[in-house]
């Protein structure tokens, strides 16, 4: 049966193919046509939704990194302060060997020690004789860090050691 399909579409003489009617080519190539566009809506529409997916993904990701290193540097910043206040109390003790507080407060920022704490460090000094103990507070934010620093003194009130160590809050 193809045998003679493709007798009748070749001509005899040249070989080349007889021209059917425009009007069935026409119907027959928009027919494939719309065949092969329905097919590529779907695989449009997976693309589409495969780019959302990663694009969303990355954004995430991004926000995630973003804010763990903001919330590593206010913590870096929280120790840096607590560290300068425990620093200032070696000061007042150098000053006065038999200095002591039951808490005082340096402001980094203007308003610092007030919502929302944006640099503040809070310093209490204990024990009128050697050794004495500085427990520094920094907090930036909710990110609080501890340092508490043993000083030994001689009969002069001069400062013959330190010992630094980072507590927990």
């Amino acid at each position: 049966m193809d045998h003679e399909n493709n007798k009748k579409n070749f001509s005899l003489i040249s070989g080349t193919p007889r021209l059917r009617g425009l009007s069935s080519y026409r119907h027959e190539m928009r027919s494939k046509f719309k065949q092969r566009g329905i097919a590529t809506i779907p695989i449009i529409l997976a693309l589409t939704v495969l780019i959302i997916a990663v694009g969303l993904t990355v954004s995430a990701v991004a926000f995630n990194e973003t804010f763990i290193a903001q919330e590593f540097f206010r913590s870096s910043k929280a120790l840096t302060y607590a560290e300068a206040g425990a620093r200032d109390a070696l000061v007042k003790i150098t000053r006065d060997g038999r200095y002591t507080s039951a808490g005082y407060n340096i402001e980094f920022v203007a308003n610092g020690c007030t919502a929302p704490n944006d640099g503040c460090a809070t310093i209490t000094v204990t024990s009128g004789t050697s050794p004495k103990t500085i427990v520094s507070s920094g907090r930036v934010k909710n990110n609080i860090r501890k340092v508490q620093v043993t000083v030994t003194l001689d009969a002069n009130w001069v400062i013959t050691g330190t010992s630094w160590q980072e507590i927990s809050n």
